[in-house]
């Protein structure tokens, strides 16, 4: 690489843009990872030169411009001095939301003038979905003047989406040259003379393989690699020289020789090794490796005539299995953060995504391969059942905790990790991952609460970041709350109720129909059984072992939903019909206030901006189903809570619906003076009238760490005013004014 006039020519600044393209399997993204190095080596001896770095992982399946762009400018941002950050810096870092692609590319500007050069690395590009968007990017952070501190370098392969575009904003460079071929003469004279089992061959023979593999590759370091893997598996010269004379032309063919030498006494531990890599690879897409000593357990604990194996029946090490994977599965050993400290653990990944492509596609089907071929559907629902039913009926010791706040707890798949700490963490992961290959009768045992795994499976999850198992993330306004943040008191816990609550928290629609089928008449019943919990909040208080309880809530299905901010339109149409009676509904508005969001822009008509779509459309399906905008029974009402949040949008559908707007709550109703509890910061509206909670009381925000410093000051300002105007409007009356009747620009209070 270092020797070519495009590198040269890149490297030294007379020309922006470099892209590296080849086949598969031509040792692009090793390359690339050797190039960053070396580049990230140069930066150290330079003052304000860095090295950004952005691999389009597969299995990702996303579009990676944006992604890309945002760790871009995250890592210039890492490099600013504190008091440097500029202002539109901090006051986008405020919203706390996802950014557009042309404020990123804003910000991006901002930051360049403090650095002298920026590498950008970014590999494997034709990983990316929706690939027009990544190199529509690409070309603008090559040709316009403003990025001209940008040195960009990227690989992919030789596709001619991407051969149009990159070759009219960078310099090309073909791994298919006689560099490529030199190196891999060296690369396969080094494995052979590495290799025990070649030790043993006549040096003619030596000569022949490396003369041969070297000019049949044509530039594949991934195909010279597979084949030194299918030759040593031979015993006999005569095997061998008429391997080397058929040499597979293709990669796949390449494969399907490979599994041909696979003997049957080896091809169950080998299946399992693939398989299980491969699933593993698909269900945590990349985000942590598996430890080899997992995948040797998982494959001692396979199931025999339908019961798991007694583990001691199995006589295989690492070893062997290094062995039997051959080139198709790569072992290394890395770091591991374990809470027991830093270790060095083995891990299993698959050795090139072309493995995973073939094994997953219908050329692995034919007679030679198929006994080695995934379907994805049923092969990762038969070891999806084995990780459910390892995690649900095996009997280990209880999980440990740490005990210090700082490190990883063990469902984060660790060092310190066993198989039933694996599967546990697994089988949580597939419920959002891969919903549909779950079967419902294991996910409706995960998520029991009575269920004996329950306790400790809450625990762990509950003390590690969840971001394991589920991007957190803003669903119109509310924060997800995942099952295992909610804790269900003694006496509730064994009802169905908690089993459906926790399905619909997590928004598995399709597992809670399943779940609701399996009920049958009994549906109606376990909608109305009163649950009683807390939400608890994720800090962990190691001096008594205890999470903090925040909040509480008490009521039936639906409203437990609406308290713990998990109510949407689409799990309450779910739900809706098993109710047969609308009185059950009557002061659902009032529980979903509190998920609302708070308006912060005002329209020329003076309507508000931000109303959400879905929360609306959630808000007419209540009214339909029988919901009062002004429920009898309470201290409180919805029109109070709209005001206190500043929600424009729901004042003025309260008031459409027919709410009053000057009562202010029933004075003999259910009041929330539990302090715990989570509506009982509104309990002090009461006897307050609406237009006065404007003035009466401080703006609550929802998320305001979401919401910038203007759109604070507009919630509390001229959504505040247009508030006021439509109440008066609607005949509010105020005691706070010498005129109920005056326009609402006036602030004068009695007194």
């Amino acid at each position: 690489m270092f020797q070519t006039p495009e590198w040269d020519s890149w490297i030294n600044f007379r020309n922006r843009a470099l892209w590296l393209n080849g086949i598969p399997g031509a040792g692009k993204t090793v390359l690339a990872s050797h190039i960053i190095e070396a580049i990230r080596d140069m930066c150290k001896s330079a003052k304000r030169q860095i090295c950004s770095y952005y691999y389009c992982y597969h299995g990702h399946n996303q579009d990676e411009a944006e992604p890309f762009l945002r760790s871009l400018v995250g890592e210039l941002l890492a490099e600013q001095p504190g008091d440097q950050i500029s202002e539109a810096a901090w006051n986008l870092f405020q919203r706390k939301t996802s950014l557009s692609e042309e404020l990123l590319l804003d910000l991006l500007e901002q930051l360049l003038p403090s650095m002298e050069r920026v590498f950008v690395a970014i590999d494997a590009l034709d990983e990316s979905q929706n690939r027009d968007h990544l190199l529509s990017l690409l070309k603008t952070i090559a040709t316009e003047e403003r990025f001209s501190k940008i040195q960009l370098f990227t690989s992919s392969r030789q596709y001619e989406d991407i051969r149009s575009n990159m070759c009219q904003v960078s310099q090309s460079l073909s791994m298919s040259n006689p560099f490529v071929e030199a190196d891999i003469r060296v690369f396969v004279a080094a494995r052979v003379k590495a290799e025990p089992k070649f030790r043993n061959w006549p040096q003619c023979l030596r000569n022949e393989v490396l003369e041969t593999l070297t000019v049949g590759a044509k530039g594949m370091f991934r195909w010279a690699a597979c084949q030194l893997d299918i030759l040593r598996r031979l015993h006999r010269q005569s095997k061998i020289r008429e391997a080397i004379k058929t040499l597979p032309e293709t990669l796949d063919e390449t494969y399907e020789r490979i599994f041909s030498y696979i003997t049957k006494e080896e091809r169950e531990l080998f299946r399992h090794a693939l398989h299980m890599v491969c699933f593993h690879d698909f269900l945590w897409s990349g985000k942590v490796c598996l430890p080899a000593r997992l995948l040797l357990e998982s494959y001692a604990n396979l199931q025999v005539d339908g019961d798991i194996a007694p583990s001691d029946d199995v006589l295989c090490d690492l070893t062997m299995l290094k062995d039997a994977c051959g080139c198709l599965v790569t072992f290394s050993r890395e770091q591991s953060p374990g809470w027991k400290g830093e270790t060095q653990e083995e891990t299993a990944i698959i050795a090139h995504y072309t493995v995973r492509e073939f094994l997953e596609s219908a050329r692995a089907s034919g007679k030679l391969t198929e006994w080695i071929n995934i379907s994805t559907n049923s092969h990762y629902s038969a070891l999806l059942r084995f990780v459910f039913d390892f995690a649900l009926t095996t009997k280990t010791p209880r999980l440990e905790i740490p005990d210090d706040d700082g490190l990883p707890g063990p469902l984060s798949i660790r060092s310190t990790s066993n198989l039933r700490e694996y599967c546990l963490a697994s089988s949580v992961r597939s419920l959002t991952v891969c919903e549909k290959l779950v079967k419902p009768s294991l996910a409706f045992r995960l998520v029991d609460p009575s269920a004996l795994h329950y306790e400790e499976m809450e625990e762990a999850l509950a003390h590690d970041s969840w971001d394991y198992y589920r991007s957190g993330h803003l669903n119109v306004g509310r924060v997800v709350v995942p099952f295992w943040n909610i804790s269900w008191t003694e006496e509730t816990k064994s009802s169905h109720a908690t089993i459906l609550v926790n399905l619909l928290v997590m928004e598995l629609y399709l597992l809670a129909e399943e779940f609701i089928s399996y009920l049958g008449t009994q549906a109606d019943q376990v909608m109305r059984y009163v649950l009683d919990g807390k939400v608890r909040s994720n800090e962990w208080y190691p001096s008594d072992g205890r999470f903090e309880s925040c909040t509480r809530f008490q009521g039936d299905v639906i409203h437990v939903l609406a308290q713990v901010q998990s109510l949407n339109k689409r799990g309450f149409e779910l739900i809706k019909d098993v109710v047969d009676s609308a009185p059950g509904y009557h002061d659902m508005i009032l529980f979903h206030m509190p998920n609302c969001i708070s308006d912060t822009e005002v329209n020329a008509n003076g309507s508000s901006l931000d109303c959400a779509p879905e929360d609306e459309n959630l808000f007419h399906l209540l009214l339909r189903c029988g919901a009062s905008p002004d429920p009898a029974g309470y201290q409180v009402t919805p029109l109070q809570i709209a005001c206190h949040m500043r929600s424009l949008s729901n004042v003025r559908l309260l008031l459409e619906a027919g709410a009053d707007p000057n009562n202010t709550g029933d004075p003999t109703g259910v009041i929330w003076s539990d302090k715990t509890s989570l509506l009982h910061p509104f309990s002090e509206l009461h006897g307050t009238l609406p237009i006065d909670v404007l003035v009466c009381y401080e703006a609550l925000l929802g998320f305001v760490d979401s919401l910038s410093a203007d759109e604070i000051e507009c919630a509390k300002g001229a959504v505040t005013d247009e508030i006021r105007r439509v109440l008066l409007s609607y005949g509010a009356r105020s005691s706070l004014y010498w005129n109920d009747t005056e326009e609402s620009g006036s602030d004068v209070e009695m007194g």
